[in-house]
């Protein structure tokens, strides 16, 4: 599912997709994957810390500013995860074809990650962030995605999130 960020409409299927997502499972986490220091990769760090620093939702989220869960990281982590969590939502960034460029993307499946290097599949459900279109012809133009564009997809997700959470909370407790 595509979600444009200035349709209202997008938001509340957006809203309830992830809602959905939160009441299948009983442990569910957020595994927030990308680099904070590139503004091309930063989406899962930035949407974990505003999810911590500004809605403090009580789900676990792996991966904000201070703390990237990259591709070096990201096999640890998610080992880790498994352990303690049944249901993963995951966030990273996304190379796109140009019509997408600066929407969002859901899919309840698992996702796949760090395809440049290491390609593997991780988590339950996911959520992309198309911030450059393909084909990326260097890692370096990750380094020229818009910011302003980067920031509306941040805040309307950590937004989107909060707002799925308080409807599963509503509708099945406990979290």
């Amino acid at each position: 599912m595509i979600i444009t960020v200035n349709q209202t409409s997008s938001r509340q299927r957006l809203v309830v997709e992830v809602a959905k997502f939160f009441m299948q499972y009983q442990k569910p986490a957020i595994l927030c994957v990308g680099n904070s220091k590139i503004i091309g990769d930063c989406f899962g760090p930035l949407v974990g810390e505003s999810l911590i620093s500004k809605y403090n939702i009580p789900i676990h989220i792996y991966g904000r500013k201070d703390r990237n869960i990259t591709s070096s990281s990201l096999q640890d982590f998610y080992t880790m995860i498994l352990q303690y969590h049944d249901g993963i939502l995951v966030l990273d960034s996304a190379l796109c074809p140009s019509p997408y460029l600066g929407t969002l993307s859901f899919q309840d499946t698992s996702c796949v990650v760090d395809i440049l290097h290491h390609p593997q599949k991780i988590g339950n459900s996911h959520i992309l962030a198309n911030v450059k279109a393909y084909p990326l012809e260097q890692v370096a133009q990750l380094y020229l995605v818009e910011k302003d564009m980067v920031r509306r997809l941040v805040d309307f997700t950590a937004y989107t999130i909060q707002k799925a959470y308080l409807m599963a909370k509503t509708y099945k407790t406990p979290l």
